[in-house]
């Protein structure tokens, strides 16, 4: 089994967009897109957890834009932070911004549903 399936995503809700909210207006110092990723590709299991905090919002609201499906859309997140995950040696910063590769990803897995 690999160390992604130990994962749990959480579900995506009215209250987990009110917590991400609250857990961004928190006076914690928050590490960037770039330094997350970083970390991910090292293993860090947590630092994919911030990322899908601060984006599975953005990515199931490109999913139903695309997939005009509640279900798939929220499918398409799971498969999305899989991909970001799998991939993140891939991500280049020269190229975009993190937020901007993880929407690219779900528009493109999203076409591929």
């Amino acid at each position: 089994m690999s160390s992604f399936h130990a994962l749990r995503f959480p579900a995506i809700s009215k209250r987990t967009v009110k917590d991400t909210a609250d857990c961004r207006s928190a006076s914690v110092p928050e590490e960037s897109d770039e330094e997350l990723v970083a970390q991910m590709c090292e293993g860090d299991k947590q630092s994919l957890a911030i990322l899908f905090r601060r984006y599975a919002r953005l990515v199931r609201a490109v999913g139903r834009k695309i997939l005009k499906d509640e279900s798939e859309a929220d499918d398409l997140v799971q498969d999305v932070f899989l991909s970001v995950f799998k991939n993140c040696k891939a991500f280049e910063s020269e190229r975009s911004s993190v937020r901007s590769w993880i929407v690219q990803t779900a528009h493109c897995r999203g076409i591929d549903r």
